[in-house]
């Protein structure tokens, strides 16, 4: 609001009313107040401001009691703002006291919760006089209501909270995956031997083979990385001894199937990153299971032993074999046979289907022959947001424990502004039990800050360690400094960050960060800031210029122009220049 610098409201003398601008008395002229700040602005969801009056000597009357009352007038009516009564040296029940003889200063400050209808509002005065017990309104005298202020700066309020959602992120990669079988070992023999089997489980090392083959056949563009060897040993003998056994059991294991690969046609067997991994343990969950299965006598008392976690594998096999020896022989002949094993794994990957291939099969309606990767990217490569959700909501029916398609759906409604159904997309990607927990609470967070919830909007930001949306938030409530301190954790430099410079009264600071962004982020948010930055520093050309760009970018971004430009036309920030020839020629 625009304050006017006048004179004293009123003043009581001899049971005469003296109101700003009226001469009844000679003194008057000296009678003058202050209002602060200059112009009314919104911090937070407030507007405060302060009167200060200075009253000259002998210039109210000792037993005078006058109530000042003013109103804030809006198109919607009238509000009573705080009252404050002054009154001489011997007024009663007063909240100043002035002296008649030396004068004195009267304060008056208030704040009031901010609403849409008060930009153009009009703070007025009004007085009463105590009369004997009641105070009587001196409004119908001529000069008694007048106009303190007008309008409000409403520049927090241009705060965005368009807050970047955040994707689960696609990244288009073959996914590394396995083909297994398992081969089998005589005890205490480390060489693979193809002719060796267990004829109890009619198992051979040479079928075993076979089957890999036909897996590998069956998945020609497979390419294989490495080989895996997981050995699992029986335990009648030392872990030591068990490790070494592994380690050249792979090493045997390696040196065949690479050539059986290189047989089959694959190059990469040939790739000096082509490697052999291997790993050991000595299978005592194969025994438990194996007891636990039998009808032995003794097996209860055996499994107590086998479940016994204090003692050493080594304690434990020892255990077995002198306490229950005759139990222990079975294990040696139908047990510990099929436990000496190896796990065969050919790892590699299927490379995936290019972009063109996918969207072609797209067009043809083919995304059952999609696989989960390739129709996840799918849904990030169409062009159109409908054609997205309509693809995130088909990946779900096929992928229902995905929380990525659940928080990318969300994604798609937030930029649609359906809160609401974001906000259900992002409950089912939690109960999912999601690592990526931050992401949905930052999402969750943007929702809950659009549908007008900040408290709780402020409490997912906070749990996600979301800076820059804390940054939003700290604007919103008039902590300026605080808003600066968030925005500048999170590296982020867009109009928010400039307008928390602005608004906590840093120009250059404001005006640095816009002069850094990258020209194709600059749009019509930025320029009209730049132009206030313009007006507060009183440089007309700055202001001009930029509100002028301001107004064109808006037109570019589908904003109505007209509303645009009365709104500059009305803002207090460039009432400095509202008779500029220029400034008026970028309203117009």
């Amino acid at each position: 609001m625009k304050f006017r610098q006048t004179y004293l409201a009123a003043l009581i003398t001899s049971g005469m009313v003296v109101v700003a601008g009226c001469s009844v008395k000679n003194n008057m002229g000296k009678n003058r107040y202050q209002v602060e700040p200059e112009a009314l602005e919104v911090n937070g969801d407030s507007v405060a401001f302060t009167i200060t009056a200075i009253v000259p000597e002998k210039s109210i009357n000792p037993k005078a009691n006058i109530r000042f009352e003013p109103m804030l007038k809006t198109d919607k009516g009238e509000t009573a703002l705080r009252s404050l009564t002054v009154g001489g040296e011997s007024a009663e029940g007063v909240d100043v006291k002035i002296n008649s003889k030396t004068g004195g200063k009267v304060s008056y400050t208030t704040k009031f919760k901010y609403t849409g209808d008060m930009r153009k509002a009009k703070v007025m005065s009004g007085f009463s006089v105590k009369v004997k017990e009641d105070y009587k309104s001196l409004n119908e005298l001529e000069g008694v209501v007048k106009e303190i202020a007008q309008g409000t700066i409403t520049t927090s309020y241009l705060v965005r909270t368009n807050i970047a959602p955040k994707v689960a992120g696609d990244t288009y990669a073959a996914e590394m995956s396995g083909k297994s079988v398992e081969i089998y070992f005589p005890q205490d023999k480390a060489k693979f031997d193809l002719a060796f089997g267990i004829k109890k489980l009619k198992i051979t090392n040479k079928a075993q083979v076979e089957e890999l083959k036909n897996i590998l056949k069956k998945d020609p563009k497979f390419v294989p990385a490495n080989i895996k060897l997981t050995s699992f040993a029986s335990p009648d003998g030392e872990l030591q001894r068990n490790s070494g056994l592994a380690k050249n059991r792979s090493e045997s294991s390696y040196a065949y199937f690479q050539k059986e690969l290189k047989k089959l046609g694959f190059a990469q067997a040939n790739d000096s990153n082509f490697t052999m991994g291997y790993e050991v343990s000595e299978d005592w969950d194969g025994v438990r299971k194996a007891v636990e299965a039998s009808t032995l006598a003794d097996k209860n008392e055996m499994l107590v032993i086998i479940n016994n976690k204090g003692i050493s594998d080594d304690q434990r096999e020892e255990s077995l074999r002198n306490n229950h020896r005759k139990s222990y022989d079975w294990l040696i002949s139908d047990v510990f046979p099929k436990l000496r094993r190896s796990s065969l794994t050919v790892m590699g990957s299927t490379p995936l289907r290019t972009e063109a291939e996918i969207i072609a099969l797209a067009k043809a309606m083919k995304f059952d022959s999609l696989n989960a990767s390739e129709l996840y990217h799918l849904g990030y490569i169409m062009p159109d947001a409908d054609m997205k959700l309509r693809m995130a909501d088909y990946y779900i029916n096929r992928f229902p424990e995905d929380w990525r398609a659940y928080n990318d759906k969300a994604v798609l409604l937030m930029y649609q502004a359906k809160w609401n159904d974001a906000l259900t997309e992002l409950v089912k990607a939690n109960k999912l039990g999601s690592a990526n927990e931050a992401v949905l609470q930052h999402n969750a967070g943007i929702c809950m800050l659009n549908m007008g919830n900040r408290a709780k909007a402020e409490e997912l930001f906070t749990k996600a360690n979301a800076s820059y949306g804390l940054g939003v938030i700290a604007i919103q409530k008039g902590n300026y400094a605080d808003a600066i301190n968030y925005f500048n954790k999170s590296g982020v430099k867009d109009g928010n960050v400039a307008l928390a410079y602005l608004l906590n009264k840093q120009m250059n600071e404001a005006k640095s960060v816009m002069e850094s962004m990258k020209p194709e982020l600059m749009n019509s948010y930025c320029y009209y800031l730049m132009a206030i930055v313009g007006a507060r520093s009183g440089n007309v050309d700055m202001c001009t210029t930029n509100l002028s760009r301001s107004l064109m970018e808006a037109g570019k971004e589908g904003i109505d122009m007209n509303a645009a430009k009365k709104y500059a036309a009305e803002d207090l920030e460039f009432r400095a220049f509202f008779s500029n020839p220029n400034f008026q020629a970028a309203v117009k």
